[in-house]
């Protein structure tokens, strides 16, 4: 895809997971798509024809018109808080990327009317995914497809839900880690274990250093610890 007469050849590792989770002529609405790099490469590898960028922030609206501007139209680009400035019905898949879960919640809270009219919602949370979950469960909604994907130093997760025939139950760690990456363990899924079993061992040490080590935060990260550690055993009896 041309950007500003530039070849947009590849997408971010993360960016690349999302975007092989979009169905095939879909009408995607990227939501915060800074230089809306998925949907520019999505046009020009052919795998849809059109698609709506949005954005609150006039930076990254500026970036996303320049992309636009070598896709001869396919590309709209919208000022949007959310999902506010797209109506129910004008995409058939929403993607929501490099946001927090608390902040992915609100957008799909507050766009209920919109994205329940889909085929499709992405979305790549970073930190607190528990909260978009249970706000797409809430609606009657599956987890459908689940990747967990190394880039530079971090691990994210990108999920593909769609409305669900049959109704599933997610259990707390369900909640926080993916029912998917749970099911069927991801190959990422014991390192990452293995990396918050390690903050939490740091911030203990911490607390240990500074005199509190029996203050109420250390034994709620013991308790964390505790919580990781089983899940960590648990994911490791799997591979075995």
């Amino acid at each position: 895809m041309f950007n500003n007469g530039q070849m947009v050849e590849s997408l971010s590792p993360r960016l690349a997971a999302v975007a092989a989770q979009v169905p095939k002529r879909a009408v995607l609405a990227d939501v915060g798509t800074d230089h809306a790099h998925l949907p520019s490469w999505l046009l020009g590898a052919g795998k849809i024809d059109t698609a709506i960028a949005l954005d609150i922030a006039d930076g990254p609206l500026a970036r996303a018109r320049v992309t636009a501007a070598g896709t001869r139209g396919a590309l709209e680009v919208r000022k949007s808080d959310g999902l506010i400035g797209l109506a129910p019905g004008e995409a058939s898949c929403i993607s929501i990327c490099g946001m927090g879960g608390l902040t992915i919640a609100d957008i799909l809270t507050r766009g209920a009317n919109v994205w329940q009219s889909v085929e499709r919602v992405l979305i790549q949370p970073q930190g607190m995914e528990a909260e978009a979950r249970v706000v797409l469960l809430s609606a009657g909604w599956g987890c459908v497809s689940a990747e967990l994907v190394a880039e530079k130093k971090h691990i994210y997760v990108v999920e593909a839900w769609a409305p669900a025939a049959v109704s599933r139950s997610w259990s707390s760690q369900d909640l926080r880690w993916g029912r998917i990456i749970r099911t069927e363990p991801d190959p990422l899924f014991s390192e990452l274990l293995e990396r918050e079993s390690r903050n939490i061992k740091q911030g203990l040490q911490r607390l240990s250093d500074a005199g509190q080590a029996g203050h109420s935060d250390a034994q709620v990260l013991k308790q964390e610890l505790t919580q990781i550690e089983q899940e960590l055993s648990r994911v490791l009896a799997i591979h075995g």
